[in-house]
């Protein structure tokens, strides 16, 4: 089971039916059953289902977004903060139906196998990271429009940015990973208003591409 926070609880807890749906980026739909155990909302039937097929590991963070109509959009980051790659093609999930064909059971064993190895390849580079002790840092989770096609750039943290990069508003910064290779991309830092917002954009593309 998971516990619904009981601030949102207090805001949309009325309007929730007993059966929501949850949307996954890949196109997947899950249906879970909501429960009321001693005054306090649980997703129930579901998912335990949903964890085990997206192989869900200790550490990972699971971000919910509340459309309406008892809908919810989620989605799913790795121990490095990373999205994980969904399985494809996206399935939609009955689950609250104990009815699944046997091609769509080895399918979904195939790529818990493939989560699976690739959990562990990220976990590995996550075990790299933490061996930096070079500071400040920062730490940033990765959104799809991070790495879209079309001009992508990197939202920074305006804090960081401020105490250390202010001055370098418009010139370029050099990104280095551990075996030594570099790119070259081009930080901005505008302040509107009460609002800072700091960015890596050109050659950022090159690098996602790249790594």
């Amino acid at each position: 089971m998971q516990h619904i926070p009981v601030k949102f609880q207090r805001i949309h807890g009325e309007e929730l039916s007993k059966e929501i749906l949850v949307n996954i980026p890949c196109g997947s739909k899950w249906k879970m059953g909501l429960a009321c155990i001693d005054g306090q909302l649980y997703l129930q039937q579901g998912w335990p289902e949903f964890f085990k097929h997206y192989n869900v590991l200790y550490g990972y963070q699971i971000f919910f977004k509340y459309l309406g109509n008892s809908t919810f959009e989620a989605s799913i980051f790795n121990y490095t903060t990373m999205e994980i790659d969904y399985p494809k093609p996206p399935p939609i999930h009955q689950t609250m139906s104990k009815e699944k064909g046997q091609s769509s059971k080895q399918g979904e064993r195939k790529s818990r196998t493939l989560d699976r190895i690739k959990s562990m390849e990220k976990f590995e580079a996550l075990d790299k990271a933490k061996g930096f002790v070079n500071k400040p840092f920062f730490k940033v989770i990765m959104q799809p429009s991070y790495v879209k096609p079309k001009n992508p750039r990197l939202r920074i943290p305006a804090f960081f940015a401020t105490d250390y990069l202010k001055s370098k508003s418009g010139s370029k910064i050099e990104l280095r990973i551990p075996s030594g290779k570099s790119w070259c991309v081009k930080f901005t830092h505008h302040k509107l208003k009460n609002e800072t917002t700091a960015r890596f954009c050109g050659g950022w593309r090159t690098f996602v591409e790249e790594n």
